[in-house]
């Protein structure tokens, strides 16, 4: 008994910190479009808000979801043991590809300037953008379906910004899938929670 205690404790802790560190990239993304107005919130990518004023905020969170997501992953792996073995791991590839991504600032000019470092900060941030898509339905399988929708509004929202290539309006389809992922972390978290132990064998009602 002792040892479930102890195991469940350590999960609530884990889904805690995911569920703070979702929150918080949510906050920091509603306040940096106060904060910068000079970023277009229509055609520019979210990415530019960390290379200017308050940059640091934007850093901040990314590096915040960056830990969520590994976070996450190790609670998934630790608690639910009908967790998806790939989609665990494409969570975990999310995770430092967002931790990389955090200390690479885009090039906000590309075609005045390109440098290494905007270069680094495209190629992780294409894998984090295809990965957590792929993730999230694979381990949203074991979790409830609340989180299961999110998954699938997320693969949508994947759409959406492949289509403003064509159309216009990259920027309020990205601001629209960062939403949905950090949304769909925080979900995650608090379905995670709830298992409470490894010796789970079903998932949760529906």
């Amino acid at each position: 008994m002792a040892t479930t205690l102890e195991t469940k404790g350590r999960t609530t802790g884990l889904s805690i910190l995911v569920v703070a560190m979702a929150a918080f990239d949510l906050l920091v993304l509603g306040v940096m479009h106060l904060l910068r107005p000079d970023v277009d919130v229509v055609a520019d990518a979210t990415s530019t808000y960390a290379v200017g004023s308050f940059g640091f905020l934007a850093i901040a969170a990314v590096f915040a979801v960056a830990v969520g997501a590994l976070v996450l992953a190790f609670a998934l792996r630790k608690a639910v043991a009908t967790a998806s073995t790939l989609g665990v791991g494409m969570l975990t590839l999310f995770g430092v590809c967002k931790l990389i991504q955090a200390f690479f600032p885009i090039d906000v000019e590309p075609d005045l300037v390109t440098t290494t470092a905007g270069s680094v900060h495209n190629i992780v941030g294409n894998i984090a953008f295809f990965s957590l898509p792929v993730a999230a339905v694979l381990v949203a399988r074991s979790l409830r379906r609340r989180s299961m929708i999110l998954s699938w509004l997320l693969v949508l929202s994947v759409v959406v910004v492949l289509t403003t290539g064509f159309t216009g309006g990259f920027g309020v389809a990205q601001r629209l899938f960062l939403v949905l992922s950090s949304s769909w972390m925080l979900f995650a978290a608090l379905d995670v929670r709830l298992f409470g132990s490894q010796s789970e064998k079903a998932g949760l009602p529906k």
